[in-house]
């Protein structure tokens, strides 16, 4: 409003609007804050803005999201040749779109056209790498693109990994995004000790303290290593230093007690695993949602341990709950949480036929 309908701030704040939106499942009203923002800025800003060419992209998402792969290929299409034209071919965020198009080629089958793109996202992330002073955030998402590809032909390992390789060393090793690149190019090519060192690098540095994802994917090479003691060891140490740089009942502070509960109950230790798991829990319980993924994992977590203890009245509850909440669960990882929960309700039962008369003592749960 302080700028004029026609006015590019006025399309950006529409377009963070809209982002909004979309990010809390509103699809409806992402796309609608989206269209009409597009309608208006096309004929001021012309298509190849940057504005018009982010709410493209935006809409191509919301309509693959809302199943409608014909209006979505036609925004990607638009994004793309806007921003070539008014950014260039190797922009950064050409190169976002060029990605983000590739991979939706591929979810629709159109692997020609998917392979295609990703071999021009690497023909010029080769080019930037030979600058002598290359950004490295933009190696770094060219080297996990060609990772992680959806198709085997559109990935390139030998190029990921050294793209990775020069954004670390272009960042001086303080960034922390490039280590994570270079972690999963290892790991893409089978080296997993190497894989599981840069993690661990990537997680020393200050924004690791602030991420979930990258603490569950590192505690799972360890586990893949088969070195269950040394991710507990990081977990112990990963908790220490999030405790003092995160508020007391922060949600990722309950994240790395769930997952140092996970790791101590597939060593046997029990006891240690429910007191783990409780503090998650007890987090989550005041800072979640009932039906967040998190929620749901810790419920099974500690239902699968007090099934161990013989605690199956409060073992049955807490899978019963967590089937509850997975049931009407959206996401990847519903069906694998639901699979997982029925599993351990089967084992409850055939645990508590073996258990001698009287084995359903209750422990205190939160």
């Amino acid at each position: 409003e302080v700028f004029g309908p026609d006015h590019w701030q006025t399309a950006r704040s529409s377009y963070f609007v809209a982002k909004t939106n979309y990010q809390a499942d509103r699809l409806e009203d992402a796309e609608r804050i989206a269209s009409s923002t597009l309608e208006t800025a096309i004929p001021t800003l012309g298509k190849s803005h940057p504005e018009v060419v982010l709410l493209h992209n935006m809409l191509a998402f919301i309509a693959q999201h809302q199943d409608q792969p014909s209006a979505a290929e036609a925004h990607f299409r638009d994004a793309l040749s806007g921003s070539e034209l008014g950014l260039g071919a190797g922009h950064d965020t050409t190169m976002m779109i060029r990605r983000n198009f590739s991979e939706f080629l591929a979810s629709q089958g159109k692997d020609e056209g998917a392979v295609r793109l990703a071999h021009i996202v690497r023909k010029f992330g080769l080019e930037a790498a030979a600058d002598p002073h290359p950004d490295p955030m933009y190696l770094a998402k060219v080297s996990f693109f060609l990772s992680s590809a959806t198709l085997e032909a559109a990935r390139d390992y030998e190029a990921a990994l050294a793209l990775a390789e020069r954004a670390v060393e272009a960042s001086r090793g303080r960034w922390y995004y490039p280590w994570v690149a270079l972690s999963e190019a290892h790991f893409r090519r089978g080296e997993l000790d190497e894989a599981i060192s840069a993690q661990r690098r990537a997680l020393s540095l200050p924004d690791g303290l602030h991420y979930a994802g990258e603490e569950s994917y590192l505690v799972r090479l360890f586990t893949e290593n088969g070195d269950l003691e040394a991710a507990e060891e990081f977990l112990h140490e990963h908790l220490k230093r999030r405790r003092a740089a995160r508020p007391d009942g922060d949600p990722l502070l309950g994240h790395s007690h769930a997952l140092l509960g996970r790791v101590l109950l597939a060593q046997g230790r029990t006891a240690e695993a429910v007191v783990e798991l409780r503090n998650a829990l007890t987090i989550y319980d005041l800072q979640l949602p009932e039906d967040h993924e998190w929620h749901i994992t810790v419920l099974s977590d500690l239902g699968a341990a007090l099934t161990t203890d013989d605690a199956f009245d409060d073992a049955g509850r807490l899978l019963e709950q967590a089937k509850r909440l997975a049931s009407t669960a959206d996401g990847p990882r519903a069906s694998e949480d639901l699979a997982l929960i029925e599993e351990r309700l089967a084992a409850l039962v055939m645990r508590r036929r073996a258990a001698p008369q009287g084995a359903t003592a209750a422990m205190p749960v939160p």
